[in-house]
Protein backbone atom coordinates (compact mmCIF):
# COMPACT_ATOMS: atom_id res chain seq x y z
CA UNK A 1 0.00 0.00 0.00
CA UNK A 2 2.60 2.26 0.76
CA UNK A 3 4.47 2.03 -2.30
CA UNK A 4 1.90 2.60 -4.42
CA UNK A 5 1.15 5.68 -2.35
CA UNK A 6 4.53 6.55 -3.35
CA UNK A 7 4.10 5.47 -6.82
CA UNK A 8 1.16 8.18 -6.91
CA UNK A 9 2.67 10.51 -5.33
CA UNK A 10 5.32 10.88 -7.47
CA UNK A 11 3.79 10.19 -10.67
CA UNK A 12 6.16 7.27 -11.30
CA UNK A 13 5.43 3.88 -12.68
CA UNK A 14 8.37 1.43 -11.32
CA UNK A 15 10.79 1.12 -9.19
CA UNK A 16 14.09 -0.68 -8.48
CA UNK A 17 14.00 -2.97 -5.72
CA UNK A 18 17.54 -3.20 -3.19
CA UNK A 19 18.74 -5.02 -0.51
CA UNK A 20 20.39 -3.93 2.72
CA UNK A 21 23.48 -3.27 0.98
CA UNK A 22 22.22 -1.32 -2.03
CA UNK A 23 22.26 -4.45 -4.34
CA UNK A 24 19.35 -3.89 -6.71
CA UNK A 25 17.31 -7.45 -6.35
CA UNK A 26 14.75 -6.39 -9.46
CA UNK A 27 12.06 -4.07 -10.13
CA UNK A 28 8.69 -3.15 -9.44
CA UNK A 29 5.74 -1.43 -11.20
CA UNK A 30 2.65 0.05 -10.24
CA UNK A 31 1.31 -2.97 -12.31
CA UNK A 32 3.06 -5.71 -10.23
CA UNK A 33 1.24 -4.09 -7.02
CA UNK A 34 -2.30 -3.78 -8.56
CA UNK A 35 -1.88 -7.29 -9.47
CA UNK A 36 -1.00 -8.23 -5.88
CA UNK A 37 -4.19 -6.48 -4.88
CA UNK A 38 -6.60 -7.07 -7.64
CA UNK A 39 -5.42 -10.03 -9.67
CA UNK A 40 -3.95 -10.73 -13.31
CA UNK A 41 -4.79 -8.72 -15.71
CA UNK A 42 -4.56 -10.73 -18.81
CA UNK A 43 -7.53 -12.21 -20.40
CA UNK A 44 -8.06 -16.28 -20.05
CA UNK A 45 -7.34 -17.03 -23.92
CA UNK A 46 -3.66 -15.34 -22.94
CA UNK A 47 -2.90 -17.76 -20.36
CA UNK A 48 -4.80 -20.63 -22.12
CA UNK A 49 -1.57 -20.17 -24.83
CA UNK A 50 0.98 -20.47 -22.00
CA UNK A 51 1.07 -24.16 -21.26
CA UNK A 52 0.91 -26.98 -23.78
CA UNK A 53 0.67 -31.01 -23.20
CA UNK A 54 3.63 -32.57 -24.45
CA UNK A 55 2.59 -36.18 -23.34
CA UNK A 56 1.58 -37.70 -20.00
CA UNK A 57 2.95 -35.55 -17.01
CA UNK A 58 5.03 -33.75 -19.51
CA UNK A 59 4.39 -29.47 -20.40
CA UNK A 60 5.96 -27.02 -22.55
CA UNK A 61 5.33 -23.65 -20.52
CA UNK A 62 5.63 -20.30 -21.77
CA UNK A 63 7.84 -18.84 -17.90
CA UNK A 64 6.25 -15.68 -17.73
CA UNK A 65 3.06 -17.79 -16.48
CA UNK A 66 1.94 -16.60 -13.07
CA UNK A 67 3.04 -19.11 -10.36
CA UNK A 68 -0.69 -19.88 -8.67
CA UNK A 69 -2.39 -20.61 -12.47
CA UNK A 70 -0.02 -22.70 -13.28
CA UNK A 71 -0.12 -24.90 -9.90
CA UNK A 72 -3.82 -24.95 -10.76
CA UNK A 73 -3.62 -26.04 -14.31
CA UNK A 74 -1.46 -28.67 -14.02
CA UNK A 75 -1.10 -29.75 -10.30
CA UNK A 76 2.14 -28.72 -9.44
CA UNK A 77 3.22 -27.47 -5.95
CA UNK A 78 5.48 -24.31 -6.78
CA UNK A 79 5.41 -21.79 -3.62
CA UNK A 80 3.85 -18.57 -3.80
CA UNK A 81 5.66 -16.89 -1.00
CA UNK A 82 8.20 -15.44 -3.18
CA UNK A 83 8.52 -14.85 -6.55
CA UNK A 84 4.86 -14.65 -8.53
CA UNK A 85 6.15 -15.91 -11.86
CA UNK A 86 8.00 -19.46 -13.10
CA UNK A 87 10.67 -17.41 -14.89
CA UNK A 88 11.34 -15.62 -11.87
CA UNK A 89 11.64 -18.49 -9.25
CA UNK A 90 13.80 -20.06 -11.81
CA UNK A 91 16.11 -17.03 -11.36
CA UNK A 92 15.71 -17.02 -7.72
CA UNK A 93 16.57 -20.32 -7.59
CA UNK A 94 19.75 -19.81 -9.52
CA UNK A 95 20.68 -16.89 -8.07
CA UNK A 96 21.44 -15.37 -11.49
CA UNK A 97 19.91 -15.20 -15.10
CA UNK A 98 20.59 -18.70 -16.87
CA UNK A 99 22.25 -17.73 -20.42
CA UNK A 100 22.39 -21.46 -21.85
CA UNK A 101 20.31 -24.46 -21.73
CA UNK A 102 20.48 -26.59 -18.57
CA UNK A 103 18.34 -28.56 -16.12
CA UNK A 104 16.49 -28.02 -12.33
CA UNK A 105 15.15 -29.82 -10.16
CA UNK A 106 12.61 -27.30 -8.33
CA UNK A 107 9.67 -28.31 -6.04
CA UNK A 108 10.70 -31.89 -6.74
CA UNK A 109 9.76 -31.36 -10.47
CA UNK A 110 12.37 -31.36 -13.14
CA UNK A 111 12.61 -28.42 -15.36
CA UNK A 112 14.56 -28.25 -18.57
CA UNK A 113 15.01 -24.42 -19.72
CA UNK A 114 14.97 -24.60 -23.19
CA UNK A 115 14.36 -20.96 -24.77
CA UNK A 116 16.45 -18.42 -22.77
CA UNK A 117 15.94 -14.43 -24.67
CA UNK A 118 17.00 -11.11 -23.00
CA UNK A 119 18.29 -12.26 -19.89
CA UNK A 120 14.95 -14.21 -19.24
CA UNK A 121 13.69 -17.79 -19.23
CA UNK A 122 10.97 -17.96 -22.07
CA UNK A 123 9.79 -21.31 -22.59
CA UNK A 124 10.58 -24.73 -20.30
CA UNK A 125 9.33 -28.49 -19.94
CA UNK A 126 8.07 -29.29 -16.80
CA UNK A 127 8.40 -32.64 -16.03
CA UNK A 128 5.76 -33.30 -13.17
CA UNK A 129 5.35 -36.10 -10.68
CA UNK A 130 3.35 -38.86 -11.61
Amino acid sequence: HQQLMRFRARKQKLAFVVDEYGDVQGLVTIEDILEEIVGEFTSSTATDASIEKIAENIFLVDAAINLRDLNRRIQTNFSVKGPKTLNGIITEYLENIPNRKMCLYLSGHRIELIDIKHNQVKRVIIYRDK
